[in-house]
């Protein structure tokens, strides 16, 4: 390989079609900021058919949504924030995005949050969610 994996994305919150556009016509990855499910599902299908109207072949590109870990974070109601929640909530939540098609998740850490404090949600991810997304 020439250089390492490339991937592209939008603005934070947002489907941006000039950003998938090039995402699947020459990125090795598609790396969206902050989205809910419904617009991920779409975004991935909308890469998808323009990197085949591209001419590249079936998983030229690969998904890798980042999203704020708000590990704890009390429910959201009805339509929480992906990675919001309680451990289960937050592993389920990872198993989604790994059936959806993504080869991995990145996470934010909540606003404000130290070094020590930042190590804590890591140590709590490893331990309570990690195990339970597999």
């Amino acid at each position: 390989k020439p250089h390492p994996p490339i991937w592209g994305r939008g603005a934070p919150g947002a489907l941006s079609a000039p950003a998938m556009g090039r995402a699947a016509e020459q990125c090795d990855g598609w790396h969206p900021l902050g989205l809910s499910w419904a617009d991920l599902e779409k975004g991935m299908a909308t890469v998808k058919a323009l990197a085949r109207r591209a001419g590249r072949p079936d998983g030229a590109v690969r998904f890798a949504p980042r999203n704020m870990l708000a590990l704890g974070a009390k429910d959201g109601g009805a339509d929480p924030a992906p990675y919001a929640g309680a451990p289960e909530q937050v592993a389920g939540d990872v198993t989604r995005a790994a059936r959806l098609g993504c080869e991995w998740v990145t996470f934010d850490m909540p606003a404000g949050a130290d070094v020590p404090g930042m190590m804590a949600i890591m140590e709590r991810f490893a331990k309570d969610v990690k195990p339970a997304a597999a």
